[in-house]
């Protein structure tokens, strides 16, 4: 009887075996899944290959906005930016293109940028939003200041500090602006849903291109 019930296991574990390599050989003949692709193409005077993004790449409508983190209407205009794109989560791609014209502006973009490296993007640009009397409009950008921010949102300070200084920040700042100026666009913020500029600079007014892009979308 022994006998009879180590052969049944013994049975039992070939089969398992058996059936555990055959489902790794299957999952591994498996192509890779695929990425989703945009549904709406934009040409990259709009929306660059490296361009900060949020929200669903293959979503049909894009908010794209030109900005200076060191604008006080880009500041004031923040929080109801971040409750709209909360309201059209998951039916829109919102992208940041930057139009730096103050003293401060580079640095504080360099500082985003330098956040995003350690996944703090979008945090240190409501940072800087919300709190401008701490950094901005003084006669210097100051990096200090900068690297006391990227410490209250827990970043490695030694990391940040060198990712500070990386020149490809002002190297994408500047290709931005001469993206914008191409655009026309002729201050910040200032936005474009798809390719169509937003020209009342009001939320309602973003709104509402914003729905009539999803509704065409839907009809398509």
């Amino acid at each position: 009887m022994k006998k009879e019930l180590k052969i049944i296991i013994g049975l039992l574990l070939a089969v398992i075996v058996g059936f555990t390599a055959a489902f790794v050989i299957y999952k591994n003949s498996l192509p890779p899944p695929q990425k989703p692709t945009p549904t709406v193409s934009l040409p990259e005077k709009y929306v660059r290959p490296d361009s900060a993004a949020k929200g669903p790449l293959d979503a049909s409508t894009t908010l794209i906005e030109f900005l200076d983190p060191e604008c006080e209407a880009c500041a004031a205009f923040y929080p109801s930016v971040k409750e709209m794109l909360k309201d059209y989560e998951g039916r829109i791609r919102f992208v940041v293109r930057y139009m730096p014209y103050h003293k401060s502006s580079m640095m504080a973009i360099a500082a985003t940028e330098a956040a995003g490296v350690q996944g703090k993007y979008w945090e240190m640009q409501e940072f800087l939003f919300l709190n401008p009397q701490l950094w901005s409009h003084r006669p210097a950008a100051d990096p200090e200041i900068f690297k006391g921010f990227a410490a209250q949102l827990g970043l490695d300070i030694v990391k940040f500090a060198a990712d500070l200084k990386n020149p490809a920040w002002a190297q994408k700042a500047q290709r931005d602006m001469a993206d914008g100026m191409d655009l026309e666009v002729g201050g910040t913020p200032s936005f474009f849903v798809n390719t169509t500029p937003v020209q009342d600079l009001s939320i309602s007014a973003i709104r509402n291109l914003l729905d009539q892009s999803l509704k065409l979308a839907e009809q398509k």
